[in-house]
């Protein structure tokens, strides 16, 4: 062996070594014993720093070779006594298994000579344990009584011939040499002129060193008949040799019969898809790949359609035949119907054959198949149209190939009463296949006119109209029709009435391009019309805000228009001050809006003024605290509407800041409150009252403040409170800090 297998170990049973014992890179001999006796052998590593090992095995018992691993009791002897060197089994050595070491123990490598039974069958592992290198060994058998060789002589047993591979297979009685074998054939001769033994190879040769079987290659078929093939000494001057070199007599013969020949025929067809491009044909027997023209004229289509076979293969990689021949057509099968597969002569010259030479003659097979009739996608719809429509969806029948879709939309055209071009197409593909059933096609421009159009299939600059996946074509013209609506537009016009008390707006659309749906909103309130030309009346005049929305059932618009109700009359004054002190003028400020021509004032005081900002007034000291006076305004407007405004105006007898020496809180209208008096004139005022145990009853910081008598909403009793006062006179600035006392009297 001039080399060792690099393999990994498989665990195997050492008696009396323990466990971790494995076959490393090992290689296995089988033999028989013909004679009981003992044997020893010889295992010489090629490098003297190679450590190997073995163990033999019975396996005359075991049931498969595998036990090896498993059984103890199948192991003969051994030895692993990892030393490196010459190591065997002798009849010096050991009588027992030499456990595994280092190398610089030097344990005894040989073990005694086994003792092997005849009839028995053996196994002998060597283990290479170093694979640091792979100069190899030898083995030598010697120095024993057994017998592990065959000892009949060599013989020529049987014979046969195998078509597939134009061989004949020679049995032999017993196992020879491999090396005794010449590979040219030339220990052998055929009996038939013209057909020739080119090759032979000894069976498992190329794994072990001697066989009982070997291959005769031939140079072509044998037809039917008789042969016989005898033995000679070949090139290598020997027929063939046993292991004591005893040989096969020269002019041994075996003698074999090739029989017809079995007929072969179409079995069947593979499945076929929907619209096939191919048909795969099944043989009873493997066809000879040289029969089978690779224009696949040996061949025919029959059916509905025409059919033409364009080529013709089988997977050749095998003895160059194949059970399975695929036929390819020059297009697909789209029309349903029963088609038939038919065998002609080629245009080789002849139809096909098996690979032992059986010819299917012309017109004498054929096999038929049906495909159901697949139908193609239509254009069933078109979505809802938007308004300014820039684009629609086609709605298809059934689902179509995505990359049969021209994604410029050239699959496409649109027809109607203006001209409309598709830019492109854009759509969604589901599913493993990749398929769609809707399809958005964009133009070159929005569409604002109404107008019934029709979008037809067309055969597209991809070269072919849409694809079904059973590959039907949508029939060019096939069409849907869609309609477009015009935009429409929510300008209003409107009509005004104006009166004193109200004033009516008469709004109108005029309800063109096909608006069907009218909404009005006032102010951007839900205060509404859905009439086409309604009429709103307000009472209250000014700036209104009208919104009006249209649709015609897809276009919508809205407007917003501000219509100015210009007759608002509104009378509105103030005084400059609305309390005077003695000898203090009046002076009014005239707030009145609206398209006023006259006005009228009177103040109260026998004064009257039809000036729009009028002189100022005087009014009598009264001789009470306060007078009131009611001032009032009418103004007129331009359409003779009249309105008027009121101001109520107090005069004092005295305008000096005091507070009362005494109030009487018993609800008679007189006196009931205690106050600074004409707080009015005052600013940051802070007025506080104290009971007689120096208590806040009271405070306020508001000019209109007053206290009642009480405290927490009881009543407190008569008698004196002190109070403290602190102001800024508005007029002078001045800041003043008062106190005092009042009676509260009951």
């Amino acid at each position: 062996m001039t080399t060792v297998p690099s393999c990994a170990g498989r665990t195997m049973p050492v008696p009396g070594c323990g466990a971790g014992y494995t076959d490393v890179n090992a290689f296995w001999y089988k033999f028989t014993c013909y004679s009981t006796g003992t044997v020893g052998f010889l295992i010489q590593p090629g490098s003297s720093m190679d450590d190997y090992d073995w163990q033999l095995f019975d396996i005359t018992n075991a049931t498969s070779p595998d036990e090896v691993y498993t059984n103890a009791a199948l192991v003969v002897t051994g030895n692993w006594a990892g030393t490196y060197g010459n190591t065997g089994a002798s009849a010096s050595g050991v009588s027992h298994i030499e456990c595994g070491s280092i190398p610089a123990d030097n344990k005894p490598t040989f073990s005694a000579m086994p003792t092997l039974l005849e009839g028995h069958h053996y196994l002998l592992m060597i283990s290479h344990f170093t694979v640091t290198n792979q100069s190899g060994y030898t083995i030598s058998f010697s120095g024993g009584t057994a017998s592990i060789t065959d000892p009949n002589l060599p013989h020529l047993q049987a014979g046969n011939y195998y078509c597939p591979t134009k061989t004949i297979r020679i049995k032999l009685n017993k196992e020879v040499k491999c090396a005794s074998l010449a590979t040219n054939g030339s220990d052998f001769t055929l009996n038939v002129p013209g057909i020739n033994i080119v090759s032979a190879a000894g069976v498992n040769c190329n794994q072990g060193f001697d066989m009982d079987s070997l291959v005769l290659g031939l140079n072509q078929q044998l037809p039917p008949g008789n042969y016989r093939v005898t033995i000679k000494k070949g090139t290598d001057a020997n027929t063939l040799l046993d292991y004591c070199d005893r040989d096969i007599p020269e002019g041994e013969h075996i003698d074999f019969t090739v029989d017809p020949p079995a007929l072969v025929y179409i079995d069947s067809l593979k499945p076929l898809p929907c619209a096939p491009d191919s048909i795969q044909m099944v043989f009873t027997l493997p066809i000879d790949c040289a029969t089978i023209a690779p224009d696949g004229s040996d061949f025919t289509v029959t059916g509905p359609s025409a059919v033409t076979v364009t080529g013709a293969r089988a997977n050749c990689s095998f003895n160059n035949a194949d059970n399975t021949v695929t036929l390819y057509l020059d297009k697909r099968i789209l029309t349903g119907g029963t088609y038939t597969v038919s065998i002609v002569t080629g245009s080789d010259g002849n139809s096909v054959a098996t690979e032992c030479g059986q010819y299917i003659l012309a017109g004498n097979n054929s096999i038929s198949f049906t495909l159901e009739q697949q139908y193609p996608a239509t254009l069933r719809k078109v979505l809802p149209i938007t308004c300014r429509t820039e684009k629609i969806r086609v709605v298809l029948s059934q689902p179509v190939q995505c990359n049969s879709v021209a994604t410029n939309g050239s699959d496409f055209v649109i027809n109607g009463p203006e001209a409309i071009s598709i830019t492109r197409a854009e759509f969604t593909c589901n599913g493993t296949g990749q398929f769609t059933d809707t399809i958005d096609l964009f133009f070159n421009r929005p569409v604002l006119t109404e107008g019934n159009y029709t979008v037809s299939a067309r055969t597209g600059s991809d070269g072919n109209t849409l694809l079904t996946s059973c590959w039907q074509p949508t029939p060019v013209g096939n069409s849907t029709p869609f309609s477009t609506k015009d935009t429409v537009s929510a300008d209003f016009t409107y009509q005004l009435f104006l009166h004193c008390e109200l004033d009516t707006v008469a709004l109108f659309h005029d309800g063109a391009h096909g608006v069907n749906s009218w909404a009005w909103y006032y102010d951007g309130k839900t205060d509404s019309s859905k009439q086409q030309n309604p009429v709103k009346i307000y009472s209250r005049f000014g700036t209104k805000s009208i919104t009006l929305v249209v649709s015609n059932g897809v276009c919508t618009d809205t407007m917003e228009k501000q219509v100015v109700l210009s007759n608002v009359l509104e009378a509105a004054f103030h005084p400059v001050s609305d309390t005077l002190c003695p000898g203090v003028a009046a002076e009014f400020v005239n707030e009145s809006i609206g398209n006023i021509v006259g006005q009228q004032w009177v103040f109260g005081n026998g004064n009257t003024s039809s000036l729009y900002t009028p002189p100022r007034q005087n009014y009598l000291v009264p001789n009470t605290r306060q007078q009131l006076y009611h001032v009032q305004l009418i103004v007129q407007s331009n359409m003779n509407c009249f309105d008027t405004a009121t101001y109520r105006l107090f005069v004092l007898n005295s305008c000096f800041i005091a507070v009362p020496t005494g109030f009487t809180p018993n609800g008679d209208g007189r006196n009931d409150f205690l106050y600074p008096l004409n707080a009015f004139m005052m600013s940051k005022l802070d007025f506080k009252v104290y009971n007689r145990y120096g208590q806040m009853v009271y405070q306020t910081t508001s000019t209109f403040g007053k206290w009642d008598g009480k405290f927490k909403g009881e009543a407190q009793p008569p008698g004196a409170y002190a109070w403290m006062l602190t102001y800024t006179e508005k007029k002078t600035g001045q800041t003043f800090s008062e106190k005092g006392t009042s009676v509260l009297i009951r």
